[in-house]
């Protein structure tokens, strides 16, 4: 059954490849991707809600996730003639200097995306499992946190690219902006976040369990990483 959940998992490898979201962004249509990828989860959570209804069912849900996925990707590529937009020649020089010029990024997302995975896999082999399911349900609650700040950074890319051909004093405008509003909208979510998790079992159910108890170090540690990355240029 595993074995089956992994390989249909990597049916999004396709619905991630066919994902024209990356021209939407920089044509700065962040408005219409936004939009889609709001579709393709409604679409998952109906799927998994009308067809998950016992353990057995398990092999629908990476089905489910791949469905939605595709629907929203190709309703972005269906309105990309409306935007007057036209799939380029290959440049195969151009491809080749961007991938040169963006190693260094890959690399870092690569290494982020395997210290992330790290920490669960290490813990598996030290503690129980049940501890380890209170330490990534801790890290879940901040991952919507950090997911909001990856959100706001990618939708100022465009205006990034933008501004720096007019110089270095509308950079900087541009990015006191960006960071301004990162900080307005990170702050009170990581504030409200860790006095969710200094509550009392009185003010909430799940937190104020025994269990979550032990966790609220950690949580409170991830809080603070959130809103430092809500920060980052």
């Amino acid at each position: 059954m595993s074995g089956w959940v992994v390989f249909l998992s990597g049916l999004s490898f396709l619905s991630l490849a066919a994902d024209p979201t990356w021209v939407y962004k920089g044509l700065e249509r962040g408005v219409s991707a936004a939009a889609a990828q709001v579709l393709a989860q409604l679409l998952y959570v109906v799927a998994v809600a009308a067809l998950v209804q016992t353990p057995e069912d398990v092999l629908r849900v990476p089905v489910a996730q791949f469905a939605g996925e595709f629907a929203a990707a190709a309703a972005l590529l269906f309105g990309l003639p409306l935007l007057g937009w036209r799939w380029p020649r290959a440049a195969w020089g151009l491809g080749r200097r961007l991938l040169v010029s963006a190693g260094f990024l890959t690399a870092s997302r690569v290494l982020r995306t395997l210290i992330v995975t790290f920490d669960v896999v290490l813990l598996g082999f030290m503690v129980a499992a049940s501890e380890v399911g209170l330490y990534t349900a801790a890290y879940r609650f901040c991952f919507l946190l950090m997911a909001i700040a990856g959100a706001v950074s990618a939708a100022y890319l465009p205006a990034f690219t933008r501004v720096a051909a007019e110089g270095a004093e509308a950079l900087r405008d541009q990015l006191s902006e960006a960071l301004r509003m990162s900080l307005l909208i990170g702050a009170p979510l990581v504030a409200g976040s860790m006095v969710i998790a200094a509550g009392s079992s009185s003010s909430t159910t799940f937190l104020g369990t025994p269990s979550w108890c032990c966790t609220k170090p950690v949580y409170r540690l991830f809080c603070m990483a959130a809103l430092r990355r809500s920060t980052s240029p």
